[in-house]
């Protein structure tokens, strides 16, 4: 990253009126080496040659040519023309004539300009002789050349292969068993079938013309492979077919290439080194043709040196070739000359240094001669590499020219000394300064004067000489270390004996840019995303950017879709790859200054496959070696052997584990079989891929098997058989040829002796002995063998059972001993006895149901003869039944016996919600419960404030009537969360609470909803009462209390009742006996603001009397805690009737709490 943004300078270049004079000096030349050309075949074929020399120098100077150290006289060819204004020589139509030597000069009255001296050759590629395809013989599997006899040509061409079909068309040739060497001839490490021509093509050499882009074709080759009996015993030897020769010289900043081609079967491998020291491919070093060549490029002086290639292909002895290489250099220059312009009375020193190998030597030219042609000097000093001139004089002014010259070429440099006079001049300096605090900043003042001008620097009008202003030798001034107050103009004053002059340079400071929030280092696993940050200030009149550079080079985040550049400058990578690894710095960069911070990013792997390196095999034991190839910059934690056997090739089974630094680890291996084994490396990342399997095999002799099946039982499927199963040995493990198992069994009394029977089939794993008596113990034994023996393993003995029979028997003496509550009774039985069991004595399964669920439920009991169910249906009648059950069989059952169960508490209400009335009131409406179990009594509701932290005590109010199932809560507070209650009551006690929460409006003004009502009549002795139940709008706006009315038909007085705030309901009292009357209530808004009418009903009280629907007010009772009216209500006993019959069917069991007695 160039670091041009310190200082913004505005410049002015001071010069005299009039140009001033000096010597030529050539800024176009031809170059130092060749031109080629071709010769113009027609006369329409111009292809022109440019010859460049273009200079400068006042006056204009006049151009001339020398063609082989004559003067070229080109007018006389009107071929040949020189570009107007400039000496470049222009040939077309090019013929051989043209060649030889050419070099420019350019002359004014101050000096002569000399030019680099360029050859011009002509290019050509002859073609091949003519002549008939040939025929070569070869053997498969033996190395084999055929050689190319290419044309002449200049430069040298290049000598390619290929193939040539019969049709005419050409093939490259690509095989890493055939290579050219630099001779043109074509090597074949070693012939196979599939190198014969077969009539179908032929080998072809092409002369190649690098510059012309032109090609020969050579004379075709048939190429016959006579085959062995068996190419898969084809095996020769390393043999040299082409090798560089022992001393090779290389030219610096060129390339060179060193051969090492052998032929043998199979394909030798070449290993280079140099002195001594493995060799690694890099930038400029790279292996060629299949690595048979080492090429390097830009050659420099630190690559001579011993060079070996080492060839083996696992026949015979490796062999071992060495060439030396030496690196030479054409002349190059270390310290050049500069152009001088200087005032009289002065002194200079040209310098010209120039290395190279063979050691170059440095001659001068002065004026397009050589300096010992000139006119002596005596102020003129000539060393080897330095001119001195002292007290310049007017008629020093000229060109000097230094060529530097060895076997390998030249190169030549030239300036000029101009000697001047004058007054001083100011030709550079700054004019509008921009830099930022902490920097130095330099204030150029470049003069030009005869004689040399004096320097000083002020500001507002004081000389600056000390602190942290400096002037420089050549009149810049640092200051060091600027500050704000810094700002301002500083002027440069130069003067000579001749004048003075004077410059205004004008320095504002800014603020520096920081960055304040960098990268850090980090850690990332591959196919992650990372996320580097970067946030910096800088000055508000200074435009900032954020620049992400990696490895020094800016990210292009268009064509790197993966990296994005966030809003807040960020780097965000997605998906990271090994690659990403690496520096990653923040630029913050305004017009002025920069500042940077950078992070390492480490992204991790899964380690790289390791490389088993031998596998030694033993009896009972295999030795593994391998080679840790790469962590992935994660280290490796441990490595896993794995291995596969001939029994499952494609399967492979972690065998052990061996430390980091571990690279062998010894295993055991089991009798008769063949193992291959493979290695993984692990990090914290995961584990690698698998390395490749080994090549060899490990083959144990086989052995007796070391063990017996494991997990041996007997157990009966019928009542009259046996069957004995066991767990299958692997293949494994069966250690030898001829493998099965024998299985033994006996019945478990005296004198009984072993059956054994062999199974054949090593995956079989169940036996079954028929025709046995129900329910016998037996002992039982299952051995593996093979030819070899049977197992070291003593086998062990288990004991089994033959199949089970249905118990004989039903338990009698069915009881209700006791019942504790509606939903829990204890049962007691007289148990069957061990033998009608029959099997395993499991104990007794308790069946039972009910009137109102025909759901049949079971428990299991131990064997016992008393049992606790806690999950009968209370408040009806239930049944139940049992029976004794064994391992695969229900016994019979006993009678069922049917007995009611008294009241329960009742099941959970449902649908319970809350309605608004007003910000202060909820309307709450639930349905009873499902399960009543037994009569309902009623409800109990309550209600608590609560918020984040905690719930507020309980407020509890009780409805007596069952057939209430709605009530409306009060007092409650605007805009806050209840939790309400309900639960409903029986003799037996409350169910449990079912609850809900909900929030209170807020206080407001709105139009209730039309309303409905419900009504009841009341006989009391002042006369008859409507007792009005109000039912708000519950899709709307409800209200928050209402008011009821009555009137008599046709009339128009009406009976209110007060406003109701706290109930739902209210009576319209003082009704006479025998009239109709239109009823109505409204809904108020909480500040009765608004008010809603429902419809009217008509109640018609003689029409009410005779049917008996006027209740006397005897039947009503009242609660005084919370004023709700209730009717009485009397409890209706059900009475249920139990299945007549069992049908035998065994159901399923069904999970209860259960206490067994």
């Amino acid at each position: 990253m160039a670091n041009n943004y310190f200082v913004i300078l505005s410049l002015y270049l001071a010069f005299a009126v009039s140009e001033r004079i000096s010597p030529p000096l050539i800024v176009k030349g031809p170059p130092n080496d060749e031109i080629l050309f071709e010769v113009a075949e027609d006369k329409d074929d111009l292809r022109p040659i440019v010859l460049n020399c273009e200079a400068e120098g006042f006056p204009a100077p006049r151009y001339s040519w020398i063609k082989d150290g004559k003067p070229f006289n080109y007018s006389s060819d009107d071929r040949i023309s020189i570009q107007p204004g400039r000496g470049t020589l222009v040939m077309i139509k090019p013929v051989d004539k043209d060649s030889g030597q050419y070099q420019c000069f350019a002359e004014n009255e101050y000096g002569i300009a000399t030019s680099n001296s360029v050859f011009l050759n002509r290019e050509e590629l002859d073609s091949f002789d003519v002549s008939d395809p040939t025929t070569v013989v070869g053997t498969e599997g033996k190395p084999f050349m055929i050689s190319c006899d290419p044309p002449r040509g200049y430069p040298q061409p290049k000598i390619n292969w290929v193939y040539v079909t019969n049709s005419g068309a050409i093939k490259s040739i690509n095989s890493s068993r055939i290579t050219v060497d630099p001779e043109g001839n074509l090597w074949f490490s070693n012939l196979t079938r599939i190198d014969d021509s077969n009539g179908e093509f032929f080998y072809a050499c092409v002369a190649v013309s690098g510059v012309k882009k032109e090609y020969k074709l050579g004379n075709r080759v048939s190429l016959n492979v006579t085959p062995t009996e068996d190419s898969s015993h084809n095996r020769q030897q390393p043999t040299d077919q082409y090798v560089s020769k022992k001393n090779v010289v290389g030219l610096r900043g060129k390339s060179v290439e060193i051969f090492c081609i052998y032929g043998g079967t199979p394909l030798p491998q070449i290993v280079w080194r140099k002195n001594g020291h493995a060799l690694h491919s890099s930038d400029r070093i790279t292996w060629n043709n299949y690595g048979k060549s080492l090429l390097i490029n830009y050659v420099d002086f630190n690559d001579a040196g011993n060079y070996t290639c080492e060839v083996s292909n696992g026949v015979g002895e490796a062999q071992t070739q060495s060439i030396n290489l030496k690196v030479l250099a054409s002349p190059y220059l270390i310290t050049k000359p500069t152009i001088q312009n200087v005032t009289e009375g002065d002194s200079v020193e040209l310098e010209c240094k120039g290395g190279g190998l063979p050691e170059p030597q440095a001659k001068w030219i002065h004026n397009g001669k050589p300096i010992e042609e000139s006119l002596d000097n005596p102020r003129r000093k000539v060393l080897s590499n330095k001119i001195i001139i002292e007290h310049l004089q007017k008629n020093d002014t000229g060109n000097y020219g230094c060529n530097v010259t060895n076997s390998l070429g030249y190169v030549y440099v030239e300036v000029y000394v101009n000697v001047l006079s004058g007054i001083p001049e100011i030709i550079e300096a700054s004019k509008n300064v921009k830099t930022v605090e902490k920097q130095n900043l330099r204030l150029p003042c470049k003069t030009f004067g005869s004689s040399k001008p004096t320097i000083r620097w002020f500001r507002d009008g004081i000389e600056l000489t000390k602190g942290n202003f400096q002037i420089q030798p050549n009149g810049t001034l640092l200051i060091k270390d600027v500050h704000f107050e810094d700002s301002g103009n500083y002027t440069c004053y130069a003067a000579n004996k001749f004048g003075n002059t004077s410059a205004v340079s004008q320095v504002e400071v800014k603020a520096r840019t920081y960055i304040y929030k960098g990268p850090k280092d980090t850690e990332a696993v591959t196919g992650s995303s990372v996320t580097l940050q970067c946030s910096a200030i800088a000055d508000n009149e200074l435009h900032l950017e954020i620049i992400w550079l990696n490895n020094n080079e800016p990210l292009d985040f268009e064509k790197e879709p993966r990296f994005i550049k966030s809003p807040d400058n960020s780097l965000i990578i997605l998906k990271v790859i090994d690659l990403d690894s690496g520096i990653y710095k923040c630029l913050a960069r305004t017009e002025l200054d920069e500042a940077s911070a950078e992070a390492f990013l480490i992204v991790q792997d899964v380690p790289n496959p390791p490389i088993i390196e031998s596998v030694e095999c033993y009896s009972r034991k295999a030795t593994i070696t391998w080679q840790q190839v790469g962590d992935n910059r994660s280290p490796i934690l441990y490595f896993i052997i794995q291995y596969s056997t001939k029994f499952s090739p494609d399967t492979w089974k972690d065998i052990s584990r061996a430390s980091a630094w571990d690279s062998s680890g010894s295993i055991s291996l089991a009798p008769w079989n063949q193992y291959t084994f493979r290695i993984l490396a692990v990090n914290k990342v995961g584990p690698s891929k698998p390395s490749v399997h080994s090549r060899d095999v490990c083959i144990t002799p086989p052995e007796v098997p070391n063990k017996n099946p494991e997990l041996v039982n007997g157990h009966g499927t019928k009542p009259d058989n046996l069957v004995i199963s066991w767990n299958p040995l692997p293949k494994t493990e069966h250690a030898g040829p001829g493998f099965k198992y024998r299985v033994c069994f006996k019945q478990n009394i005296d004198g009984a002796t072993y059956e054994c029977t062999d199974i054949n089939n090593d995956s079989q794993n169940t036996y079954t002995v028929s025709n046995q008596p129900s329910f016998q113990q037996y002992k039982i034994k299952v051995i593996a063998s093979n030819d070899i023996g049977d197992a070291k393993a003593e086998p062990i003995e288990v004991i089994g059972y033959s199949g089970e029979s249905k118990p004989l028997e039903a338990p009698t003496n069915f009881t209700l001993l006791l019942v504790p509550d509606g939903r829990t009774g204890l049962f007691s039985w007289n148990p069957i006895s061990e033998e009608s069991f029959r099997g395993h004595i499991l104990g007794y399964k308790i069946e039972f149901w009910s009137d109102v669920s025909n759901l049949h439920k079971e428990i299991k009991v131990g064997n016992s003869s008393k049992a606790l169910i806690n999950s009968l249906d209370p408040y009806t009648r239930n049944y139940a039944r049992i029976y004794a059950f064994n391992g695969v069989y229900n016994g019979p059952s006993s009678a069922i016996l049917s007995f009611n169960m008294p009241e329960g508490k009742p099941g959970v209400i449902e649908n319970l919600e809350a309605y608004p009335l007003g910000s202060t009131s909820f309307l709450i409406k639930w349905r009873p419960p499902n399960r009543p179990n037994g009569i309902l009594r009623g409800y109990v509701v309550s209600w608590a404030k609560i918020d984040a932290y905690r719930i507020d005590r309980l407020n509890t109010t009780t409805i007596l009537d069952p057939n209430i199932t709605s009530t409306k809560l009060t007092n409650l507070l605007p805009d806050t969360r209840y939790r309400i209650y309900v639960s409903s009551t029986t003799n037996a006690g409350e169910s449990q609470e079912f609850f809900i929460e909900r929030t209170t409006s807020q206080v407001q003004s709105i139009k209730p909803s039309k309303p409905s009502f419900t009504w009841m009549l009341i006989q009391r002795n002042s006369g008859v009462t409507a007792r009005i139940r109000w039912l708000p709008a519950m899709d709307g706006n409800g209200g928050a209390n209402f008011i009821a009315k009555c009137r008599k038909k046709y009339d128009s007085a009406w009976i209110e009742s007060i406003v109701e705030t706290t109930r739902d309901w209210t009576d319209v009292n003082n009704l006479t006996g025998s009239d109709v009357y239109e009823c109505l209530v409204s809904s108020l808004d909480e500040k009765s603001v608004y008010r809603t009418d429902s419809d009217i009903q008509e109640i018609d009280i003689r029409k009410e009397r005779s049917q008996h629907k006027i209740i006397n007010e005897q039947e009503i009772s009242s609660d005084d805690n919370n004023g709700i009216m209730h009717k009485k209500s009397s409890p209706v006993e059900t009475t249920t009737t139990a299945p007549d019959d069992y049908d035998g069917k065994v159901y399923p069991q069904f999970l209860l709490p259960q206490l067994y007695i």
